[in-house]
């Protein structure tokens, strides 16, 4: 069966074939993989960007309120007494701030921790087994951490 010229020629046409399609479909995996990833990280790093202007606008207003109300303290005016703050107008501590944004960001396939300057997690969106498994070898000073689960 395979001494006629035409099985073998056939048989070695389909094996170049083969590997030309196999060839053709990693190169366009890796192209897609490298991509897809290059715009995920960019959307994340946005996403960070984003979070962290509404983080500092947020800080500000922490700060003006606490002046306010230190200020308030100081006057004893009982004509003028301080407008009341609505419950979610304005947090009290950056931190309770930061727990409120994460509310915002919650995502089936990411998640989100927010650390401060000694690494100690302020607000998160994962649990804390898969936080430590994420943050596991990932290089200390990294701004923005990508992490998996």
């Amino acid at each position: 069966m395979l001494n006629s010229i035409r099985t073998r020629l056939t048989i070695w046409y389909l094996g170049v074939l083969a590997l030309i399609i196999i060839a053709f479909a990693a190169a366009t995996y890796l192209v897609v993989a490298r991509n897809l990833s290059r715009t995920t990280d960019a959307n994340l790093a946005e996403i960070g960007r984003s979070t962290e202007a509404d983080l500092r606008k947020e800080e500000a207003d922490i700060a003006a309120e606490r002046l306010f109300i230190a200020q308030s303290v100081v006057e004893e005016d009982e004509d003028e007494k301080p407008p009341k703050n609505e419950p979610d107008e304005v947090p009290l501590t950056i931190e309770a701030a930061i727990v409120e944004e994460l509310e915002d960001l919650r995502s089936r396939d990411h998640g989100f921790v927010v650390l401060d300057g000694n690494g100690r997690a302020i607000g998160s969106t994962v649990t804390r087994v898969k936080l430590e498994e994420a943050l596991m070898g990932v290089p200390a000073g990294s701004l923005i951490r990508r992490c998996a689960g």
